[in-house]
């Protein structure tokens, strides 16, 4: 325990000047005792004062990459988290605070899907972050995402049975509808689709949905009829993907807070 105290107040940086540290355990005074740069470091931006910790955030990034990707997230998403470029889209994107509705709408090849993926990504990370230094708790990260994430193609859900759509509905806390718009314009389609929806919305605020697709505000209102654009318009927020963002009755709130 003296050791312990002597190496925290002696040890100011890096005590492993080869960068090759691969434990927070070090030798002082003949004994192993915890880093005391590695206790110190609180956050990921600190971590550039100890190899070990970088290494760490690094495992946890991909960690949870991988997980989200497990859940259903598109793999070539998640692999260009980290080399992307923060448009304006996203940026408005990223200010969705995870309650009611986010309609992403426009024109194919713009980012809409991958904003949604980057969501969910952001959304696990700001819940987790503060256990980045601590791999035994990584397991929490998995059943996280499986119950709090899902990830479904508009024409999976539509063509569900009955009962696989109500469990589509209530099951996640993060709900992504991709590419609204490329299942069947038929009767039972938009029927499944409104249900989803409609359920959605029964559940209340605390239930993030995120839609995306390439049809106009005015031909999702025409196919899916007028209550479901309502109900983005009423309860959520709509960026449609040429700068032009339409908000609706949306609370701030700090994702890291969410359960």
């Amino acid at each position: 325990m003296q050791s312990a105290q002597t190496a925290l107040e002696q040890i100011k940086e890096c005590p492993n000047t080869d960068g090759n540290c691969n434990d927070y355990m070090i030798l002082f005074e003949d004994r192993l005792v915890v880093c005391p740069i590695f206790t110190s470091i609180e956050t990921i931006s600190d971590t550039k004062a100890c190899p070990y910790a970088a290494k760490l955030a690094r495992a946890f990034d991909e960690t949870v990459k991988r997980t989200i990707a497990d859940a259903g997230v598109p793999v070539r998403h998640m692999s260009r988290i980290g080399n992307h470029n923060v448009d304006d889209n996203l940026r408005q994107a990223m200010q969705y605070n995870y309650r009611d509705f986010l309609l992403l709408c426009g024109p194919t090849g713009t980012g809409k899907s991958f904003a949604a993926a980057y969501l969910c990504y952001r959304w696990v990370v700001t819940r987790f972050l503060g256990i980045f230094k601590d791999r035994k708790k990584w397991g929490e990260i998995e059943k996280a995402v499986q119950e709090g994430i899902g990830w479904y193609t508009s024409y999976e859900a539509a063509t569900a049975t009955y009962q696989e759509q109500k469990e589509i509905a209530k099951k996640h806390r993060i709900l992504v509808l991709d590419d609204l718009g490329i299942e069947d314009n038929s009767p039972r389609s938009v029927a499944g689709i409104n249900y989803i929806v409609s359920k959605r919305y029964d559940y209340g605020e605390d239930m993030a949905t995120i839609v995306t697709g390439n049809l106009s505000i005015d031909d999702i209102s025409e196919r899916y009829g007028k209550r479901l654009t309502d109900r983005f318009m009423e309860n959520g927020q709509i960026i449609v993907y040429d700068g032009h963002v339409m908000r609706g009755n949306i609370k701030t709130t700090d994702p890291g807070k969410l359960t």
